[in-house]
């Protein structure tokens, strides 16, 4: 069988299939806590919402499974997976030495990184909306590590086990005093940098991640404070 010519009014396949389409819009909800932890994933209802039919939001929803968004129970069906401390757990630390890594692969950020760095801290300060406080956190973050960005699938894989972790920061970020702590230590990260201390840096860059992840067990579901 051969394929069909291309008569020349542009490529066959322009967009990306429905169910990524849907994906990524139902991806977008969960990262920002529209749709809760725990709660049902109705796909008839999801289909309307959409404007979809059921099939591709059925394979949307597998995929976000595959990525740890969602859960599948054989008699409750989809669902949005639950905060957990196991995943916390295993979540926090990777970041952490991925971060490290990457900041050891890169070296010192460059002048105009580490302009957009305090630029970026200073908004944080003026901000308190937590969404808008999640994307400043991940752009500083973002310069911080931009010595490495040639490393693409390093900074993939920090991308996508961010993009879970964000349904955890959403709460992180709304404990002031955490907030506070987080801010304090990026200047810390910074000082060391400015020292050339990079080595140093790293460290403080991982154990940032952990101090992170030792504050959550004051608000997460199921857990005692």
């Amino acid at each position: 069988m051969h394929p069909p010519r291309d008569r020349g009014d542009g490529p066959m396949l322009n967009r990306p299939p429905l169910r990524e389409q849907i994906r990524e819009i139902v991806r977008e909800w969960l990262i920002s806590g529209e749709l809760e932890p725990g709660s049902d994933l109705n796909e008839r209802e999801l289909a309307e919402q959409l404007g979809a039919s059921r099939t591709p939001v059925r394979e949307a929803l597998l995929l976000l499974a595959l990525e740890g968004f969602v859960s599948l129970s054989p008699y409750r069906g989809y669902f949005v997976a639950p905060l957990t401390r196991e995943e916390a757990h295993q979540l926090y630390p990777l970041i952490g030495t991925l971060e490290r890594y990457a900041l050891l692969r890169g070296g010192l950020p460059g002048e105009e990184a580490r302009a957009r760095m305090d630029e970026i801290d200073r908004d944080r300060r003026a901000d308190r909306e937590p969404a808008r406080l999640i994307e400043l956190d991940r752009a500083w973050h973002d310069a911080l590590l931009s010595g490495s960005a040639e490393d693409e699938v390093l900074h993939e894989e920090l991308a996508r086990v961010k993009n879970r972790v964000t349904r955890y920061e959403q709460a992180f970020q709304r404990e002031p005093a955490d907030a506070k702590q987080a801010m304090e230590e990026h200047l810390e990260i910074l000082e060391t940098l400015d020292a050339g201390e990079v080595e140093e840096a790293a460290e403080r860059l991982e154990a940032h991640w952990h101090s992170a992840l030792a504050t959550l067990p004051r608000w997460l579901p199921g857990e005692e404070g």
